[in-house]
C-alpha cells in the first residue's frame, strides 16, 4: 500500500510541472518555448524513448536467459517408485512461444513509440526556425501520426499475442 500512494506521489510531482510550463497557443496546449521546451523535450526522449526499451530489453534478456537456464537443469525423472537421475529437460513449446511474444511485443513497442520522442526532439531544434505553412502542416502531420502510433501500439498487443501464439488461439 505505502509503494502504491509513494508511487502515485513520485509521479504527480514529477508532472507538476506540466501545470505551470504549459500554456495554450493557438486552440492547442503546448510548452512554452525555450529553456524549458528543451529540457522536457530531452526528459521526454529518455522517459519515452529510452528508458522504457532499455528496461523491455534488459528484462527481456533476463527472461530468455532463465528459460534457456531452466532448459540445462537436470531434473530427476520419477517413473513408478523409481527415480532415475541425469535426465535433461528440454525447453518446451510454451516457453519457446512466451520467448516469441516476447521479442515481438519489444519490438513492436520500440517500432511504435520511438518516432513521438524524436519527433518532440526534432520540433525542439527547430522551434526557432521560420516555418512555411507547408511545413507547419507536415510537422503537424507528423505529430499526429507519432501520437497515433502511441495509441495503436495498445490496440495491436491483441494481435501480436494471437498471432504470434498458438497458446492464445
Amino acid at each position: 500500500m505505502r509503494l502504491i500512494i509513494g508511487s502515485c506521489l513520485f509521479w504527480c510531482l514529477i508532472y507538476i510541472q506540466v501545470i505551470i510550463f504549459y500554456q495554450i497557443q493557438n486552440d492547442n496546449c503546448s510548452y512554452r518555448n525555450g529553456v524549458y521546451g528543451i529540457i522536457f523535450s530531452v526528459y521526454i526522449l529518455i522517459e519515452s524513448g529510452i528508458l522504457p526499451p532499455l528496461v523491455m530489453l534488459i528484462f527481456g534478456l533476463l527472461t530468455l536467459n532463465n528459460i534457456r537456464k531452466s532448459k540445462r537443469t537436470i531434473r530427476p525423472l520419477i517413473v513408478g517408485d523409481v527415480v532415475r537421475s541425469g535426465q535433461f529437460a528440454g525447453m518446451s513449446r510454451k516457453d519457446l512461444q512466451f520467448s516469441k511474444m516476447l521479442f515481438n511485443q519489444i519490438c513492436l513497442w520500440i517500432i511504435l513509440n520511438i518516432p513521438n520522442p524524436c519527433y518532440l526532439l526534432y520540433q525542439t531544434i527547430t522551434i526557432n526556425d521560420t516555418k512555411s505553412p507547408l511545413r507547419l502542416t507536415v510537422e503537424s502531420f507528423i505529430s499526429n501520426m507519432s501520437y497515433l502510433l502511441i495509441y495503436l501500439e495498445f490496440s495491436l498487443t491483441f494481435f501480436v499475442y494471437t498471432l504470434s501464439s498458438s497458446l492464445f488461439r
